[in-house]
């Protein structure tokens, strides 16, 4: 793909699982044993297609999670998988060279967010484990929006925070989910193909329509 055309960009928006970090094969391993504790099996692929979405348990049949005789709400089964993960996510940090390409954004004067549908406490550990204290802007978490992405309130609720227009904006993610919410925010969009999304690149490349798709965090970064 060619180098994007991006005008005037004067805030970036990342993802942080699996964008910024390299989470995203421990919440496909919280999913999965999630999903197994009920006996369903689903392929990396098909857990891929709704990664990032808390009311996922919707979309394959809320009926069939049921907790001591009762039925657990999507909501319920999202907090499960959240702390299947927390222990995992811990240990893990940022891509590397993160640290660098953050800074180097911000002494461009380009204003820095994070809009994450992984939940507050866990993004503030993690960001603060990996030294990252006061580089971001504003951080929006599941807990800060009603609707989490591919809705765009995220990423509006940032963007108003830090006073900047949707159209002066870059969303990177990894997902369709992110690609779409910036979409319908009306920001510019970069796609960040992972290791993790090789293993089905039809579910989360068919949707949307980025400006850019960038092969790593580093790609994506330079190309702005």
């Amino acid at each position: 793909m060619a180098k994007p055309k991006f005008p005037h960009v004067s805030a970036v928006i990342f993802d942080w699982d699996d964008t910024l970090s390299e989470t995203g094969v421990l919440w496909v391993e919280a999913h999965r044993e999630k999903l197994r504790e009920h006996g369903i099996e689903l392929e990396t692929g098909a857990i891929l297609s709704f990664f990032g979405n808390i009311n996922f348990a919707e979309d394959i049949g809320l009926e069939k999670f049921i907790v001591d005789g009762e039925q657990q709400t999507s909501s319920e089964v999202f907090n499960d998988v959240t702390e299947k993960a927390k222990e995992k996510i811990k240990l893990l940090r940022v891509r590397a060279h993160i640290v660098e390409l953050l800074k180097d954004l911000k002494s461009r004067g380009i204003r820095l967010a994070v809009v994450s549908s992984s939940p507050r406490e866990l993004l503030r550990e993690s960001i603060h484990d990996n030294g990252l204290e006061g580089v971001f802007d504003i951080v929006i978490s599941v807990e800060d929006v009603r609707f989490a992405k591919p809705n765009p309130e995220g990423i509006l609720k940032a963007l108003t925070s830090i006073h900047v227009p949707p159209e002066d904006a870059v969303m990177i993610g990894d997902s369709s989910s992110d690609v779409l919410a910036g979409e319908a925010a009306g920001t510019y969009t970069i796609r960040l193909m992972t290791e993790l999304h090789q293993h089905d690149p039809k579910v989360n490349y068919m949707q949307g329509n980025p400006d850019f798709i960038a092969r790593n965090i580093t790609e994506a970064v330079h190309n702005i």
